[in-house]
């Protein structure tokens, strides 16, 4: 057995040691493999997947989960991975994954933790008459740790009792073969093409999922065959990393600032679900450049044998995190072994999801080969549970949970926002806790009296949301494109599909459109309100319009309950400021989403938000990504992608001739932490306007929007909210929004004016922090600011020099007058950006300027960096 030492690639080992921990121990396991079941999953783990698509994939996958000493987590992680149910209770018409194999490696360090994972077992075998779809299998692998044998094991020979026999078996054998001993295979399989192996997913106890297993898979199948225009037959991309997002900035195991390489992700359309994100590794880091993951990262099979292949002989399979370890110092030396079948410089790109899939539960540490940090959290440590105190830290503690049937509340923990994927909060469900859901559909709970104030609430005038729709032009066929995609939010599932159905209101999300005619000419208006009462008609569901121009009032449908009310409103002065504060007026909810008549919302967008705001009341404005659209197609370039738009089905459905087809030109990729997204609205309107949802009541307390403003109206006011509470705007990481560019959108119209407002609005802002901080104020002009949102704006030295010298002081009074409301990883994320701001400022005139000096002494470790750009400077100029 090959010992770790500095020794081994001492810089790459550092990396990786810090992201798993320090210390390395270089004991072996001494496990044998035990027991193996291939049985169907329970039924409170069945769920149908929320896949739309009517062709089928065929690839096998394994997914390979490695658990040690934790049977509750074990369990919470089958739980979360939502089994798909038999093939009859299911729809036939979704795409589906049709073979899956989940190998469960368990070891045990006790009796204790023995049973607790026999109690996991026949938790799944009592009710193994409810299935699972056929194909999938869940196998279980017990080590034999010498006198914590479990009940009933059929304990495989002394020649197969190495972890490493048991890993390269899970591997490499043959798809849904029975388990033999004579099947440990003693080489590896010779046909390693990728269209024959498959794709496997690594997963570890403490990991948990936010999405159905078979959602994540298909996501990530679809990923690992993109092939690019300049890739080969083999694809471009090595890796589906399921636990990042584009709202990770920060990496708990090394705790440093980890912010993604957002303006070099590109959007990629899936057929299987909303999307991906695709990255090449060489422009990351950290968590961002760590390309064999065990908690979450998908593989081509082939791929993963090669690397079997080439660390098999030096120890890299006696333990699951030495494994991983070894797999990332052959991929970063790509060494001869592996060239072969396996040349990253081919695959360099890793595909991330969307929104959260995966999250890592570091609350204990049961593994004792590295010292991994544990995530702390400003929730109590310990919950109470039927009268026993439970130490999440204590895995013997966590045993307790498995008789009390205690699950993990991952409705909240899909409400809280995490900038790692590593977190600390313990949340059990409101069965153990004792506490109410969170109600956003017009339902009372069974067991709660309806108060008046109840009563109000479920009015019909009185909807749990109000979406305000300014409309100065469409085209129509665009603004009805627009209303359809607010209106089937409340009906649809994740397949993007829509009930037609007669019983849908009765757990129905009442919904109010406040439509605002900004002296709109072109008919848009009248579209919208025919194509919401053709909608209706096929959804079985009762509309009110109320036309506030002439008094005109129209119901169709009439129900027990008006599910969509359209109010529309004329504005009294011109701009879509004044429009946008008269329609506030009519607005009847406090939650008000924004939408303008040219743009889409994505899929489930409204209920997202207004789940995450009921949930997080201390939040006044809350965004989305937005994924920016053109649709006067044209040929796929390295840059753009060609997609279906959301809900056109529907539009044809009911007569709207409007585009099916788009190319997506790029991506708008918000800040979730809240204090560094108070920062970054200094330099630019950090948040797409119709992505967001707000409190009514923040929004009239900021005297609403500037009506002098024709075109920041948003950034203004996003600006003077921020100012009373840095921790007042954030946004979730996921796709709300497709914003769509034509050439009549008021961006391309007033461009000019556009940037001029933009950069008084940050002058102000600029201007007034410094006075409020006690400083002189006298160093922020139009010309400096203006060169700090853009450099390349800069007229003359002076202009770079003077933007440094505000860069410095807006720092420091930024996180003095905030200090109390910043968290420390956002102080160092603000840190992080200041030195890239003054490093961009350094590169307009080099070493002739004070921005130069000042990033030297900022950043003393990017002389390369700087040696470079003087280099090739010289190099021009000759």
């Amino acid at each position: 057995m090959n010992n770790l030492s500095a020794a081994d690639d001492s810089g790459l080992v550092d990396l990786i040691a810090s992201f798993l921990g320090s210390d390395i121990d270089q004991q072996s396991s001494s496990s044998e493999p035990g027991r193996q079941i291939s049985h169907s999953a329970d039924d409170s783990l069945h769920a149908e997947s929320e896949i739309g698509h009517d062709e089928l994939s065929n690839p096998p996958v394994r997914v390979v989960v490695f658990s040690k000493d934790r049977p509750w987590q074990l369990q919470q992680l089958l739980r979360s991975m939502k089994l798909p149910p038999p093939n009859g209770q299911c729809q036939s018409n979704r795409r589906r994954v049709l073979r899956v194999d989940i190998y469960v490696i368990v070891h045990s360090s006790s009796e204790a933790f023995a049973k607790g994972y026999e109690s996991v077992m026949h938790s799944i075998e009592s009710r193994d008459n409810h299935g699972t779809r056929e194909g999938w299998r869940v196998h279980f692998l017990c080590e034999w740790t010498g006198g914590h044998s479990m009940q009933n094991t059929n304990t495989l020979n002394q020649q197969s009792k190495s972890f490493s026999r048991i890993l390269k078996y899970v591997l490499t054998r043959g798809d849904h073969n029975a388990l033999d001993d004579n099947d440990m295979p003693g080489s590896l399989p010779r046909n390693t093409d990728e269209s024959h192996q498959g794709v496997i997913m690594f997963l570890t106890d403490d990991c948990f999922l936010l999405e159905p297993l078979e959602t994540i898979l298909l996501c990530a199948i679809d990923s690992l065959t993109y092939r690019g225009s300049h890739a080969s037959s083999s694809g471009t991309v090595f890796n589906f990393i399921s636990r990042l997002h584009p709202g990770i900035s920060w990496s708990q195991t090394r705790g440093i600032a980890s912010p993604p390489p957002r303006n070099r992700f590109r959007f990629y359309s899936l057929s299987s679900c909303d999307g991906v994100y695709l990255y090449s590794r060489e422009s990351a880091s950290v968590e961002w450049n760590y390309p064999f993951d065990l908690s979450g990262g998908v593989y081509h099979r082939s791929d993963i044998l090669s690397l079997l292949t080439a660390i098999e002989g030096n120890g890299g399979l006696m333990h699951p995190n030495v494994f991983e370890l070894r797999c990332n110092q052959e991929l970063r030396s790509n060494s001869s072994s592996i060239k072969l079948h396996l040349d990253c410089s081919r695959k360099p790109l890793s595909a991330i999801p969307t929104r959260p899939f995966v999250m890592i539960l570091a609350v204990n540490r049961v593994q004792d080969v590295f010292k991994a940090p544990l995530a702390s959290s400003p929730i109590a440590a310990s919950v109470i549970r039927n009268g026993h105190c439970i130490d999440p830290s204590n895995t013997y503690d966590l045993l307790k949970l498995l008789d009390d049937e205690a699950n993990l509340d991952l409705e909240r923990y899909k409400t809280t926002l995490y900038t790692t994927s590593h977190i600390g909060d313990f949340f059990l469900s409101c069965q153990s806790c004792h506490q109410s859901p969170i109600n956003i559909m017009n339902t009372v709970p069974p067991d709660q009296t309806v108060s008046s104030e109840t009563n109000a609430d479920h009015d019909a005038l009185s909807p749990k949301l109000s979406v305000l729709i300014p409309v100065k032009r469409g085209p129509p066929e665009s603004a009805a494109h627009a209303i359809i995609s607010i209106m089937l939010q409340p009906f649809e599932k994740a397949d993007k599909s829509f009930i037609l159905n007669a019983n849908s209101a009765s757990h129905l999300l009442p919904i109010q459109i406040v439509i605002v005619d900004d002296r709109c000419k072109d008919g848009s208006i009248n579209t919208m309100v025919t194509t919401a009462k053709n909608l209706v008609s096929l959804l079985k569901i009762s509309l009110l319009v109320r036309d506030f121009r002439n008094n005109n009032q129209i119901r169709e449908l009439d129900g027990e309950a008006t599910a969509i009310t359209v109010d529309i409103v004329p504005a009294l002065r011109p701009g879509v400021a004044a429009a946008l504060n008269h329609g506030l007026k009519y607005c009847l909810s406090d939650l008000v989403a924004r939408m303008d008549a040219d743009d889409i919302a994505a899929p489930n967008r409204l209920l997202t938000q207004l789940r995450f705001m009921r949930a997080n009341p201390k939040f006044d404005v809350v965004g989305t990504s937005a994924l920016l659209f053109s649709a006067q197609m044209k040929e796929e370039t390295e840059k753009t992608f060609s997609s279906t738009l959301p809900y056109c089905d529907a539009c044809h459905e009911i007569g709207v001739n409007s585009a099916q087809k788009c190319n997506v030109i790029g991506t708008s990729l918000l800040v979730s932490d809240p204090g560094f997204m108070s920062w970054s609205m200094l330099f630019s309107c950090a948040i797409p306007h119709p992505s967001v949802m707000f409190r009514k009541n923040a929004i009239e307390k900021n005297s609403g929007y500037d009506e002098n403003i024709t075109c920041c109206e948003d950034y203004d006011l996003w600006l003077r909210v921020t100012r009373n509470n840095c921790r007042s705007i954030t946004s979730i990481p996921t796709v709300g929004l497709w914003h769509r560019k034509h050439s009549h959108s008021k961006s391309a119209m007033e461009s000019a004016n556009q940037k001029k407002e933009a950069d008084m609005s940050s002058y102000k802002a600029m201007k007034l922090l410094l006075e409020t901080s006690g400083r002189e104020n006298d160093i922020v002009t139009i010309e400096s600011v203006s060169t700090l949102r853009n450099p390349s704006r800069a007229q003359s030295i002076k202009d770079v020099d003077s933007a440094a010298l505000l860069l410095q002081n807006i720092e420091s009074a930024f996180i003095e007058l905030n200090s109390q409301g910043l968290t420390l990883e956002e102080i160092d994320l603000v840190h992080l950006d200041a030195d890239f701001r003054m490093a961009e400022l350094a590169e307009k005139f080099l070493n002739e300027s004070i921005a130069w000096k000042l990033w030297s002494e900022r950043c003393p470790d990017q002389q390369l960096e700087r040696l470079s750009l003087l280099c090739h400077s010289s190099f021009r100029k000759k």
